[in-house]
């Protein structure tokens, strides 16, 4: 039977122990927050320098872009047509390595914080058709529609109406990427679950289902057999940040050879004469970043 001096021992060794096992933990923790602290730093400066080298690539390739097009213009003289199919890919290259640069540029900003929105009730319907004008042009030989055309009742939503048409244009432009010649593409506007929702189809090769979550993270592309889209992979992240910061949410619905439906929520515009932040609530808070 264990004497009082040894049950003491005993007593004195546990609490050595465990103050020994704290001050590890407490070491640990204060290593992990120094690490944790130059993770972030790091990733401060490195959306610091993305931004600062692609707003040095913008000013060349505007250059490039404004004097390719000088060339096509009758008044400066007249190319032959062989030429002038070379200055066309002069300027789709050109214009299509701007649009990575402005990404990269919009994806640095928003990593570091330094996006605001300008939030106001915007006509989606309305929106949704201007966007559909550009896209027509990054379609291609695709039509690109608004469905319900002229919709009866204003889809009206509390959002910032340039990155709306942001989110839009990249939609628009991989479903002209991903799906086959001649096949429509629709844009429909609409109310679900309290908010409105945006989305536009394809009759592309679809997305498997391990690939549906993967295609919303940076530089993450898939390939079909039938597609070589262009791209680098940075439209639907953007899509996704900004979406988020207005509070909604971003997926899309596809299947293997059924072609694909991405969508987007926003908030509910109030009616007028009502705060906005009574609208939103705490979401109030995410419209700036």
């Amino acid at each position: 039977m264990p004497n009082e001096q040894s049950i003491e021992e005993n007593i004195h060794r546990d609490c050595d122990e465990e103050r020994e096992t704290m001050q590890a933990l407490k070491a640990r923790v204060a290593e992990l927050e120094a690490l944790t602290g130059e993770l972030s730093k790091a990733n401060r400066n490195k959306g610091v320098y993305l931004a600062n080298m692609s707003h040095e690539m913008r000013a060349p390739l505007n250059a490039i872009n404004g004097f390719a097009e000088l060339l096509n213009d009758p008044s400066f003289g007249e190319i032959s047509p062989q030429q002038k199919k070379f200055v066309a890919r002069i300027i789709q290259g050109g214009q299509h390595l701007l649009q990575l640069v402005n990404d990269v540029i919009d994806i640095a900003k928003l990593e570091a914080g330094r996006i605001e929105l300008e939030v106001q009730p915007v006509n989606v319907g309305r929106a949704a058709e201007q966007a559909v004008m550009v896209g027509q042009g990054l379609a291609r030989d695709r039509v690109v529609s608004v469905e319900p055309p002229g919709a009866q009742e204003p889809q009206m939503a509390l959002a910032d109406e340039r990155r709306v048409k942001q989110v839009l244009l990249n939609l628009i432009s991989n479903a002209a990427k991903y799906s086959h010649e001649a096949s429509p593409i629709r844009v429909a506007v609409g109310r679900q679950n309290g908010m409105v929702r945006i989305s536009v189809s394809d009759e592309g090769p679809g997305i498997a289902p391990e690939d549906q979550e993967r295609i919303f993270e940076e530089f993450v592309r898939t390939k079909s057999a039938t597609t070589q889209a262009e791209g680098a992979g940075l439209g639907l992240p953007l899509s996704r940040k900004l979406v988020q910061m207005h509070g909604g949410e971003i997926g899309v619905e596809s299947a293997s050879g059924e072609g694909s439906t991405f969508w987007f929520t926003l908030p509910v515009a109030p009616p007028p004469g009502e705060a906005a932040g009574t609208a939103i609530g705490d979401r109030e808070l995410s419209t700036h970043a």
